[in-house]
């Protein structure tokens, strides 16, 4: 008994002995990983699994993708900025590159076609609105530029989907951002309106909501949109919290997600959006349900943005990540992306349109190619002056957020207050009655 015990610890000890040096063994020095860090469902997965065996197959070498995902912007700057996060590659927003730029967070990118043959698809005309946007600044006495820090990955606009079945288009065109405050007074949209929990695209909507209803300081009446929606003077905040506090008691809430699903199922009918969104809603989710769904960007002017991959100068494997960034270019793999989350790629239309790999996606995915592309809410015109990009606030933007946070409690304190105050006062009723009772019945008795 004893020697069958014996032999059955040494077979132990082996097993535990090959299940920790196994592992180990098996790693190898070629395998190497990259850490992404992107927006939720901001990418066709299966990509990524992609991109792994493109990478081999140019370099030789085995790679691990840890991907994780932000929700804002806000979000992915206060990990970076603290140094929360170990990331080698991220797809921040422009303003959010700025702001990154400046605090010399991220690597400027080698973009040589000779070593990455897709960089140069991107369209060149995004690239020419951001340097009119945000031309040259001094970083530790350098001028820098952020187009040679970023490379575009999707962009469009930020506007108002709407249930066509409730509103008209004439409604909605008539009332403009005024729409996200029922300006119209109409009953239906009463509690029905969704506001995108997010300060930036929030603020936007405020003060070009404020320049219809001509409530802008008088200083703020000649401002370009791109002008208006960068606007940090306190005469102009006093407004954009004014009309922000006024909306809440049409709203239904705040979401920076779900509220695309939710007018595609029709509970709400009014929602802040970015154009991806609403063309993903308007095309997949709506269908399924009977539901009419339409989107647009109101005539006073609009926000147009644009996403990027950049590098984080803490990056372990920077050539891994600029590879990365150069496949996400690649026509096929663009289009692919684009068809999954519904948003419109940086790589230039006439690549993509030109390309047989790309037609054949789009047709398997139930597309018209030539519609698609004639989209003008997936392509709109990129150099219209009523589109302006956002820039980064700097030393004003704790202000904003604080501003936010006022605006979203407003009433809120109140009402929970009131609620349990009653309940308070119900449980001691309760209490004061069941002790009434309990001494009536035991002088009865």
């Amino acid at each position: 008994m004893k020697s069958v015990k014996k032999i059955f610890s040494l077979i132990l000890v082996l097993a535990l002995s090959l299940g920790i040096v196994l592992p180990l063994t098996g790693c190898g020095d070629d395998v190497e990983k990259l850490v992404v860090y992107n927006w939720e469902e901001y990418i066709d997965e299966t990509v990524l699994d992609e991109f792994a065996e493109y990478y081999t197959q140019k370099t030789g070498k085995e790679i691990e993708i840890v991907y994780s995902k932000f929700d804002t912007n806000e979000t992915m700057l206060t990990k970076v900025m603290n140094g929360d996060a170990s990331i080698d590659v991220m797809c921040p927003s422009e303003y959010a590159i700025e702001k990154l730029v400046k605090a010399d967070k991220i690597e400027k990118l080698n973009k040589d076609s000779s070593l990455y043959e897709y960089v140069d698809n991107v369209d060149n005309v995004i690239y020419e609105k951001v340097a009119d946007t945000f031309g040259t600044f001094n970083v530790q006495g350098e001028e820098r530029n952020i187009n040679d820090y970023f490379v575009p990955y999707m962009w469009g606009t930020l506007g108002i989907l709407y249930n066509a079945q409730v509103i008209s288009e004439e409604e909605a065109r008539e009332t403009g951002w005024g729409l996200l405050w029922n300006e119209g007074n109409n009953p239906a949209l009463h509690g029905q309106i969704y506001m995108k929990d997010s300060i930036r695209d929030a603020y936007a909507a405020a003060v070009l909501y404020a320049k219809e209803q001509g409530r802008l300081p008088i200083s703020y009446e000649n401002k370009t949109t791109g002008e208006l929606i960068n606007s940090t003077g306190n005469d102009i905040l006093k407004v954009a919290e004014a009309v922000l506090r006024e909306q809440k008691s049409e709203l239904k809430g705040y979401e920076v997600d779900f509220g695309k699903s939710d007018l595609a199922r029709g509970v709400g009918y009014v929602n802040l959006a970015w154009s991806g969104d609403a063309l993903y809603a308007i095309e997949d989710l709506a269908p399924v349900n009977g539901i009419e769904l339409a989107y647009f960007t109101p005539d006073s002017g609009a926000n147009i943005w644009f996403d990027g991959w950049v590098v984080s100068k803490d990056s372990k494997n920077k050539s891994a990540a600029m590879e990365f960034i150069n496949y996400m270019c690649k026509p096929e793999v663009a289009i692919k992306n684009a068809i999954y989350i519904g948003y419109t790629s940086a790589v230039d239309k006439e690549i993509l349109s030109e390309n047989d790999e790309v037609i054949n996606l789009l047709s398997e995915n139930d597309y018209d190619p030539i519609e698609f592309f004639e989209n003008e809410a997936r392509y709109p015109v990129v150099t219209n002056v009523t589109f302006g990009v956002m820039q980064d606030f700097g030393d004003k933007n704790e202000t904003l957020v604080t501003m936010w946070e006022r605006v979203k409690a407003t009433g809120d304190n109140v009402g929970t207050l009131i609620v349990a105050f009653i309940v308070v006062v119900a449980v001691w009723l309760i209490l004061i009655s069941i002790v009434l009772i309990a001494k009536k019945s035991k002088k009865t008795k």
